[in-house]
Order: C-alpha cells, then structure tokens, then sequence
C-alpha cells in the first residue's frame, strides 16, 4: 500500500483575503529577528523543526501564537541591544 500523498504546495495569498496571516518570509524575518535558529525555535515552542519550515516555505499558515511569540522575543532582543523598555506590536 502505498503511503498518501501530502499536498506540500505554497500557499496561495490573495491581497486583502486573510490580513492575519504572514507570508512564510515574513515568518522567517521575524524568526530572524529573534536571533533563534529553526532547531532553537522548534525547542522554544516545543514543535518540530519540520513545522518551522513548513511555516517559512507557505506550506502551512504560521499561527497566530507563533507570531506573538516571534515579536516578543525580538522586542526583548532588541531591549538588551539598545537597554530600553522592550514594546509589542500586538495587532
């Protein structure tokens, strides 16, 4: 028997249609901007490293918990960086 086929194909963004939704290099931007690896993200988050990846290629749509997560951690990067108050874009 032959194992299922996984429909891996980027997802399709139309302009205006989910405006919660960040395209997979706006995931990675943000990713990047926490200083964390995939291998340290997937730790911090307690998910596998494939789901990152998944995230950062639009296989899968970045949840909304990972994004919040992604800012604060990159709000606290950049308030050791500069030793101001760390703030959170949160909408």
């Amino acid at each position: 028997m032959a194992p299922p086929s996984l429909n891996l194909r980027p997802m399709s963004r139309a302009p205006g249609k989910r405006p919660d939704l960040v395209t997979g290099a706006e995931a990675r931007a943000l990713r990047l901007a926490t200083g964390m690896s995939q291998v340290k993200a997937s730790a911090v988050f307690g998910i596998c490293r494939t789901t990152i990846i998944n995230w950062e290629k639009d296989y899968r749509p970045t949840p909304k918990w990972a994004i919040l997560l992604y800012r604060i951690f990159a709000a606290k990067r950049q308030a050791l960086i500069t030793g101001q108050r760390p703030t959170v874009d949160v909408d």
